[in-house]
């Protein structure tokens, strides 16, 4: 079974907590983070399905069990997808190809993941730090990105005024001539009762395809252009 390295993180984080406490304590509930309608609809996004809500329960000691509340919200990038369509099109229609012919396509995406701890407690920096650190290994094996490696940090302000850092990553994902370069992100801050992880996926350069006598470029993405437009609408989340 795969580990989940967030909930043993926060089990072992809670077993700490609450070792000494006895019975099933309260936690509150985790109110969804959504990004913003105008910004949405003016960026081209939109939210993916409803909000996913969960509720794990782990028990710590043979006395004592506590609640993770948390809830997902999802948005991918139509704008850019409808635009990788476009170019897809462009290349059929040159190289006279039927419609048949399969392109893999890809678009950005945001992860929204607001999290509620018993009794309201708030996680230590190194204990965010550690979730921060696999939630990349996790986007990685989730999104078949290959050499994941860390690439700098950059500051967005939410709207609450909050500045907060947001961890890049690049990586690859298919291989040889037919890969296609990801810029991946990371985010996280704190209010007085909840946790906010924010993860995001870019396609970043040009997808090349060889098919016997037909090679060329399928698509290009200018990935920081999109990554500045994600950072901009990540923002806005509340």
């Amino acid at each position: 079974m795969k580990k989940n390295h967030i909930l043993y993180t926060l089990t072992v984080f809670l077993l700490l907590t609450f070792s000494s406490t006895s019975g099933c304590i309260d936690t509150p509930a985790a109110p969804a983070a959504f990004a913003d309608k105008n910004a949405l609809d003016s960026y081209g996004w939109s939210q993916v399905g409803t909000v996913e809500q969960r509720t794990i329960e782990q028990k710590i000691t043979t006395s004592t069990s506590v609640s993770f509340n948390s809830t997902i919200v999802k948005y991918r990038n139509d704008r850019l997808e409808k635009d990788i369509e476009s170019q897809v099109q462009e290349f059929r229609d040159q190289y006279r190809l039927p419609d048949s012919f399969e392109a893999p396509y890809i678009t950005s995406e945001v992860q929204v993941n607001r999290i509620t701890l018993p009794a309201g407690v708030r996680l230590p920096g190194d204990m965010m730090n550690r979730i921060l650190e696999s939630k990349s290994k996790e986007m990685s094996s989730e999104n078949n990105i290959d050499g994941l490696r860390s690439s700098g940090t950059r500051q967005i302000t939410l709207k609450n005024g909050l500045t907060v850092p947001v961890y890049t990553y690049e990586g690859n994902r298919g291989s040889g001539n037919e890969s296609l370069g990801v810029i991946a992100i990371i985010t996280a801050y704190e209010s007085e009762e909840s946790s906010t992880i924010i993860t995001g996926i870019v396609p970043n350069g040009s997808m090349s395809v060889s098919l016997g006598p037909v090679n060329g470029t399928l698509y290009t993405i200018d990935g920081e252009r999109e990554l500045q437009e994600m950072l901009k609408l990540i923002s806005t989340i509340q």
